[in-house]
């Protein structure tokens, strides 16, 4: 059988279980908007039988969720630990980690997961997942919110809409926001 085909066989039976998380699909250009690189990781037939060609380091959902632009270097340090690599991309430092995510039982996957620093290099701009399946499996792992439950706020028309007219005044705008 073709290698090719194989790896692609292989890629689909993984990963199916996320399809079913996934409400819109997403462009790469959604999931990694500034085109940041990661490197690729290849391997041969044979080489399937080690139990993990690229290993990842197991980090609590809520510690992975806490990384969030505008926390400092350290604190990104507490919640994943050393980086496996950095790199100084084209909008700032880079700090790249694999982690491994729990998807059933005690089967995982191994995401790559990118921290961005701002200019100063010292804080996030920015997380990105490389493959939408790891960041599909991220949600899947968070912990549901409760939905707010609505409020019901009563406004005239009169002061929302101009007279005879069926588009937002100014100040019915600025009641919305």
């Amino acid at each position: 059988m073709n290698k090719k085909l194989l790896t692609s066989m292989l890629a689909v039976a993984l990963l199916a279980p996320f399809a079913s998380h996934a409400q819109s699909r997403s462009s790469a250009a959604d999931i990694n908007p500034h085109g940041l690189e990661y490197s690729d990781v290849t391997m041969e037939i044979p080489d399937y039988d080690e139990p993990f060609q690229r290993d990842g380091r197991r980090v609590p959902t809520a510690q992975i969720l806490s990384v969030k632009p505008g926390i400092n270097e350290g604190q990104v340090r507490d919640l994943l630990g050393a980086p496996l690599s950095t790199e100084n991309g084209e909008r700032g430092a880079e700090w790249n980690y694999n982690l491994k995510l729990d998807v059933a039982d005690e089967d995982f996957i191994v995401c790559q997961y990118k921290v961005v620093f701002e200019a100063d290099g010292t804080t996030v701009r920015e997380t990105s997942w490389r493959r939408y399946q790891c960041r599909l499996a991220m949600a899947a792992l968070a912990p549901q919110t409760t939905p707010a439950t609505p409020e019901r706020i009563d406004l005239s028309g009169d002061f929302l809409f101009d007279f005879d007219k069926d588009l937002l005044s100014v100040e019915g705008m600025q009641v919305l926001d």
